[in-house]
């Protein structure tokens, strides 16, 4: 009886101990199905993301600088304008450049495409192969970028924007290549841990909206400098524009005040030449008077004279006529007395004796008549 019951017994535990192990089979094919639709939905997220990201890396790359706009004078800097963020080729890139340049004095296709390697290099920001030329490559997801190595020989105002897209671009290159780590390994049987140290690597990757966050935070900063500086140089432009303006006023004062000196100088001059006027034309009108009153008087002296000859010559006739009549002795003397003067030549004591002798005769002469005195 006990036999029959251990045998009994036996198939029981048999068949509960199979109850559980498929229990468990269901369960794993439940967890594996579970894993297969979770794992297709996380690589269809990290493909989405890696295509918004190849999008994203557009709108920061490709930006084509105008040297001509831009007032590039040398050659570098017209050089590092033409291929700031250009993904061609560095033959294409040579050819292109040398084509704008070829009219200038000393520029060859050699020298371009040694200027282009000396002054930017090429990156790339996508997904490339290890074998693959640099230079050359031009597919689609390698993502190449050229970039100037100096930013100085860019224009000023561009820098940092220029320097923001830079960084965007290193930003997005970081988290493609985790993203393409992930969907590479997502099928192998290392999965697990590769997928470990993946989502260590993805911690320090920012993903698309955290780096669109972080550019477009930069971006406002940089507007807030750029309008900072352009309100400075607003208050600058003021403040010089506020000096011009006093230093164009203080020179119109210095410039009335040396036309007031000018004119005082010169009113000064014309009075003093005035003056010197003045005292010559008195000086010339004294000289004047005297010369006159010196004239004057030597016509005075000329008319006096004259009239001493006329004097002389009537009496020199009178006497001649009367040369036959008989005059005293008083009449002799006086007679010699004139001859003795007219011989001497003055004139004025002949005049005198003259009027002597004459007024002699008129006394003793009284029959002399008024004709006779005329003659």
């Amino acid at each position: 009886m006990d036999g029959d019951k251990v045998k009994e017994s036996a198939p029981d535990c048999a068949s509960g101990a199979a109850e559980p192990t498929k229990k468990q089979d269901k369960r794993k094919r439940a967890y594996a199905e579970f894993d297969v639709v979770d794992k297709k939905s996380v690589s269809a997220e990290w493909q989405q993301e890696m295509d918004a990201l190849y999008k994203y890396y557009k709108e920061v790359s490709g930006h084509q600088l105008n040297p001509e706009e831009l007032s590039c004078t040398t050659n570098d800097s017209i050089i590092a304008c033409l291929l700031e963020e250009s993904s061609l080729s560095c033959a294409k890139l040579t050819d292109g450049i040398y084509k704008r340049m070829k009219l200038q004095y000393g520029v060859t296709e050699s020298s371009v495409r040694t200027s282009v390697l000396n002054i930017g290099r090429r990156s790339s920001y996508g997904i490339s192969a290890m074998d693959v030329n640099g230079l050359e490559d031009e597919s689609d997801s390698s993502l190449w970028c050229w970039e100037t190595e100096d930013l100085a020989l860019l224009p000023l105002h561009l820098r940092s924007s220029l320097s923001i897209r830079r960084t965007a671009r290193k930003l997005i290159h970081k988290r493609i290549l985790v993203l393409s780590g992930k969907l590479a390994t997502k099928d192998a049987s290392n999965a697990c841990s590769n997928q470990n140290s993946l989502m260590e690597n993805a911690g320090e990757a920012l993903d698309l909206d955290e780096i669109r966050s972080i550019i477009e935070s930069k971006h406002k900063n940089d507007d807030d400098i750029k309008t900072e500086a352009q309100d400075f140089q607003a208050i600058r432009k003021a403040v010089k524009k506020q000096q011009m303006m006093v230093g164009h006023i203080q020179t119109e004062k210095n410039k009335k005040e040396r036309e007031l000196r000018h004119i005082y100088e010169k009113t000064e001059r014309e009075a003093k030449r005035i003056e010197r006027e003045n005292k010559r034309l008195k000086k010339h009108q004294e000289e004047e008077e005297r010369a006159k009153k010196k004239k004057e008087k030597e016509e005075a002296e000329l008319k006096r004279k004259a009239s001493i000859q006329k004097q002389a010559n009537l009496m020199e006739r009178f006497f001649k006529r009367k040369a036959d009549s008989n005059i005293g002795s008083s009449d002799s003397h006086h007679m010699e007395r004139t001859t003795c003067s007219k011989s001497t030549g003055n004139i004025e004591e002949l005049a005198v004796a003259a009027t002597s002798a004459m007024d002699c005769t008129l006394c003793k002469e009284n029959h002399l008549s008024m004709e006779e005195l005329r003659m």
